[in-house]
């Protein structure tokens, strides 16, 4: 989903080889990755959790924003029913408070023991800012993952220029890492006004297991 905003594959943060998800843009502006697994699957089947961000110190965001990392989950795991679906979601702004975030530098952060907080039609919808995967799924023990979701704004001030890479998601110690490369070589991110559904096919994949 991009509003206002720029996403895409570029090399100007490159990470573990020759490119990063890109994203920039102007106060107000919104830009996210997503990808929708194929099949649904038990949040319970969560082993490992987290990625890598960017954030430029050109960027004039409040100094504790960051590139987010989001599951995109449903409650009770009925797929007949969507209202009680929505995003848990981590930033180091409840794990705690971390100002200014570090810039210039890429940061790795492991998310699964960490503080999400919800959106839409989740309980406590950005009310509570405390419970980690665990405290989820014991309030919610059918929790089921549809995708994940990465990205910038949502009302921000100021305007905010950075990167992600190596998003990492275990599922009983099999783990897949999204690691974002160029398939070849690219203009800037100015001419790269990607919609996020082309990013999927871009992502290289891996998957390895016994990862933690």
């Amino acid at each position: 989903f991009v509003k206002y905003g720029t996403v895409g594959i570029t090399g100007d943060y490159p990470r573990s080889g020759t490119g990063s998800a890109y994203f920039s843009g102007p106060s107000n502006a919104k830009a996210d990755f997503e990808y929708y697994f194929s099949t649904p699957f038990a949040a319970s089947q969560i082993t490992a959790f987290g990625y890598d961000w960017y954030r430029d110190s050109s960027s004039t965001a409040p100094a504790h924003l960051h590139p987010t990392l989001r599951l995109f989950v449903d409650a009770d795991g009925d797929s007949g029913t969507a209202s009680d679906r929505g995003y848990l979601v981590f930033e180091l702004a409840y794990n705690p408070s971390v100002t200014p975030v570090p810039t210039d530098t890429w940061t790795t952060e492991n998310a699964l023991g960490a503080a999400l907080w919800s959106t839409g039609g989740l309980p406590d919808a950005f009310s509570n800012y405390t419970r980690a995967l665990a405290d989820w799924l014991a309030l919610l023990p059918n929790l089921t993952v549809l995708g994940l979701s990465t990205g910038i704004g949502s009302g921000w001030s100021g305007s905010f220029e950075g990167a992600v890479d190596n998003i990492r998601l275990a599922r009983n110690g099999v783990e897949t890492v999204f690691n974002f490369e160029l398939a070849e070589a690219v203009p800037g991110p100015a001419s790269l006004p990607l919609l996020l559904a082309g990013l999927a096919a871009l992502a290289v994949v891996r998957r390895r297991a016994g990862a933690g």
